[in-house]
């Protein structure tokens, strides 16, 4: 009898420890089904907000912001101003937190927004078995309807050097936007001097639609190079500045076709039967003159010996400066190329698209982005330098982005940038007589996409 009654106390144990387990499985179901009905109606507000912010970047970036927060202020019940969002003019991008719920926006990049929501909210039930708190969220990245559009406040970057002239040059090698140097800008004497436009100006000297202002920003606190000048009226000098990575994820591309030492110069393949090379993608082998460049994108990849592209230019091409919707064509490395460029007698165009953000019609026609040579950043960026000597006469025009490349120039060589221009650094030495030319081109953005995208979402 004893024995049974120990057996029954046993069982009696055993079945509360299961009922405790079944009420504390069960608590927690309960929990997380709320916690997926609240995560399912955040992501539901995050998906509507992030795309009235998008749609309101048309306005500006911080009216996208507050729009945004307008659109959440009733489901997460706060009201605005908030935090430092206190005005459609005065939104800045961060971190936003209201009660149980915190808000983060950031802009990965022009005309898209990610949104991400967080709200913390005190468990029902499963706080009997000390849980105290669930903690459910949702993310969106936004797209404003239209092309995107990729800008830049500068018309000449060296990302992590110089531009400068030693001993030469000319006072008429004037900048038609901002410039960006990491370590010095200008002369080391005065009568040979850059100029800096106080607002954007072709290259005719002419202000761009809207005067836009100009900076000169350096990434030290000094510049040891001060021999520089604003041209006619001054603009604004600012130390300190991170070197901007604007294009970084933003070059054109190639899907195709291949081609290799078997067949690169092959009618058919990579030449049409005029003898001009054909978009696609270089492997070991690249195009140059004599042949000119069809319009399109030409990626070169796994090219150790130096490229030479002789005096390479478009089947089609306008004026310096000018959009080539019908012959655009853009150059793309990596760092799978190891060997050095040269450049020094290339005419070459990759504008393809000088139209406002409002335009409607056919975009980025060629897939070039605007971009006339392209060598990335990073681990994959294309690493080189370019020497351009006496005999040199090339003229580029896009935005030549190799912010791992340098240039040096000696003894008055004459080349034309007319756009964007980003390297590592340039610096001209012993010579020159006004032949060295970076203009900047009014209107000039990298181009992404067709306006005919209506925006949307993607989680």
């Amino acid at each position: 009898m004893a024995a049974r009654r120990q057996e029954r106390g046993q069982a009696i144990v055993v079945v509360a420890f299961m009922a405790m387990l079944l009420f504390g499985l069960a608590a927690l179901a309960f929990d997380l089904s709320l916690a997926m009905s609240d995560r399912r109606a955040l992501q539901a507000d995050a998906d509507t907000a992030a795309l009235a912010g998008a749609i309101s970047y048309v306005t500006s970036v911080p009216a996208a912001h507050w729009v945004t927060m307008q659109y959440l202020q009733k489901p997460l019940g706060f009201t605005l101003p908030l935090g430092s969002c206190t005005a459609i003019t005065t939104c800045p991008a961060g971190t936003y937190t209201t009660g149980n719920y915190t808000v983060t926006i950031g802009d990965p990049s022009t005309r898209q927004m990610d949104l991400t929501i967080q709200h913390t909210e005190p468990a029902i039930f499963a706080s009997l078995i000390g849980l105290g708190s669930v903690k459910t969220g949702s993310s969106v990245r936004s797209y404003a309807p239209g092309p995107t559009v990729v800008g830049t406040p500068y018309g000449a970057v060296a990302a992590t050097g110089s531009i400068t002239v030693a001993g030469g040059g000319g006072t008429t090698r004037n900048f038609g936007n901002g410039v960006y140097a990491a370590s010095a800008f200008g002369a080391n004497n005065n009568p040979h001097s850059d100029g800096v436009t106080p607002v954007q100006t072709d290259a005719n000297g002419t202000a761009c639609p809207g005067n836009l202002a100009t900076t000169v920003d350096l990434g030290g606190a000094t510049d040891s190079n001060t021999h520089w000048a604003w041209v006619g009226s001054s603009s604004t000098t600012n130390y300190n500045v991170t070197a901007p990575t604007t294009f970084d994820n933003y070059g054109p591309t190639s899907s195709g076709p291949t081609f290799t030492s078997a067949n690169y110069t092959t009618v058919g393949q990579g030449k049409d039967a005029s003898g001009n090379w054909n978009p696609g993608i270089y492997n070991g082998v690249y195009p140059s003159a004599p042949g000119k460049l069809n319009p399109g994108v030409y990626s070169l990849i796994n090219n150790t010996a130096t490229m030479s592209f002789g005096a390479l230019t478009n089947v089609t091409y306008t004026a310096i400066g000018t959009e080539d919707p019908t012959g655009a064509a853009a150059i793309v490395l990596d760092s799978s190329d190891t060997g050095a460029i040269d450049i020094t007698t290339v005419t070459l165009n990759g504008i393809d698209d000088l139209h406002p953000q409002s335009y409607t019609g056919p975009r980025d026609p060629q897939g070039t982005h605007n971009f006339v040579f392209y060598g990335g950043n990073g681990a994959t960026g294309y690493t080189g330098s370019i020497n351009f000597a006496p005999s040199t006469n090339a003229t580029l025009t896009g935005i030549f982005y190799m912010p791992k490349l340098t240039i040096t120039s000696n003894g008055n060589p004459t080349f034309t940038f007319s756009g964007q221009l980003t390297v590592a650094s340039m610096d001209l030495k012993g010579g020159g007589a006004n032949g060295q030319v970076v203009n900047w081109v009014c209107g000039l953005d990298a181009v992404l996409g067709n306006p005919a995208i209506q925006g949307g979402v993607n989680r």
